[in-house]
């Protein structure tokens, strides 16, 4: 999982896109989105995941900011609900 994180990272930072850092619930400290990046004008949260399950961090972050569209990263297979795209780890390239 480490790799995956850290792939991410540096496609972003060497990317045309503006790697914004990471966000964090500062009152509950549970609750992180691990990727924000912005383009168009847009700031757009990536989460990544062991294993296909909930996700409430990236839930309410499209709940709270309402992104275009979010990532979910993980082991598993490709998906899309609503604004939530689940894609496995091994296409984040793509994004």
């Amino acid at each position: 999982m480490q790799r995956a994180y850290t792939y991410r990272r540096q496609k972003l930072l060497y990317s045309e896109q503006s790697y914004l850092g990471r966000v964090c619930n500062k009152r509950s400290n549970t609750q992180e989105i691990k990727f924000l990046y912005q383009t168009g004008g847009k700031v757009i949260p990536i989460e990544v995941k062991s294993k296909n399950g909930a996700t409430l961090s990236l839930n309410n972050f499209i709940k709270n900011y309402a992104p275009p569209f979010a990532y979910k990263l993980i082991s598993g297979s490709v998906g899309v609900s609503d604004t939530k795209i689940t894609l496995p780890l091994y296409m984040t390239m793509f994004i």
